[in-house]
């Protein structure tokens, strides 16, 4: 793992904002403001579902040539958040309701964007929403009767609404900073446990391997200081295992000790008298 945890690059904004909180927010702020309200990803895809659309766009989205504008418009007026870094809101590309994006930023990466609108202004008239049913095949009378039941809003009161999403988007990315760096906090302390935890293993197996050898090595000195039966004739030496073997031999096997064969001078004068070995 990466020392200082995942970078922001690995993540996206479900990872930051729970799913179930980002719906709430949603849908309090597109009740409380009376607009359509959609937080995107950075594609453009819906992140969580629309909430408070018009019948007039629901029913414009339910055609292919009316679902790809909309979806063309929701991506330019993204576009042009992300270029002033601030909310951008201007009226849809294809019947013309108003329209508005703020950008979801965190740690300077874009995140997604939060879409709100369907406002009319008075700018979309009948004739227009009529126009606008055929040329995507929709059902004008339909639309014409989900129009009818708008209630229109002035520009000045639009411009109030955009502010305000501007305020709680802000809030938001604020919110997704703060858990990105508990993340990578808790990455950080997790990667700190499992150092702690193969540490303390190294240790405790090194503590067994020493003590092991240290038992081992008392063992031996224990044989060597403890009652040792012995040949009062050849001088053997009986281990535990009932063999006699050459004291030489035993305390080699049974210590450090090494053994130079030499002559003392009572045995070179007893088996070479013959031979001066020692100067009287």
């Amino acid at each position: 793992m990466n020392e200082d945890g995942k970078k922001i690059e690995a993540f996206e904004l479900l990872d930051l904002i729970d799913i179930t909180e980002l719906e709430r927010i949603n849908k309090s702020f597109a009740e409380a403001c009376g607009v359509a309200s959609t937080l995107v990803d950075k594609t453009g895809t819906p992140i969580i579902p629309p909430v408070n659309h018009s019948r007039v766009c629901t029913i414009i989205r339910s055609t292919p040539l009316g679902r790809e504008r909309c979806h063309r418009s929701a991506q330019i007026l993204a576009s042009k958040s992300i270029e002033q870094g601030r909310p951008y809101s201007r009226p849809c590309y294809g019947i013309g309701f108003v329209d508005a994006s703020a950008p979801i930023v965190v740690k300077g990466k874009h995140l997604g964007n939060w879409l709100i609108g369907q406002g009319n202004l008075s700018d979309v008239t009948e004739t227009r929403v009529m126009e606008y049913a055929m040329e995507i095949g929709a059902d004008p009378k339909l639309m014409l009767e989900a129009f009818k039941s708008m209630t229109n809003m002035s520009r000045k009161e639009f411009d109030k609404k955009v502010e305000f999403l501007w305020v709680v988007t802000q809030q938001l990315c604020h919110h997704a900073h703060l858990n990105f760096k508990l993340s990578r906090s808790i990455s950080l302390l997790k990667k700190t446990q499992y150092e702690l935890q193969q540490h303390k293993l190294h240790l405790e197996n090194t503590v067994k391997q020493r003590t092991a050898e240290l038992e081992q090595s008392l063992a031996e000195v224990k044989q060597l200081n403890g009652l040792l039966p012995i040949c009062s004739h050849c001088k053997k030496i009986r281990d535990d295992k009932g063999y006699w073997n050459q004291i030489e031999k035993y305390i080699h096997e049974h210590s450090d000790a090494r053994f130079s064969h030499s002559i003392c001078r009572e045995c070179a004068k007893k088996h070479y008298p013959d031979l001066d070995l020692y100067d009287d």
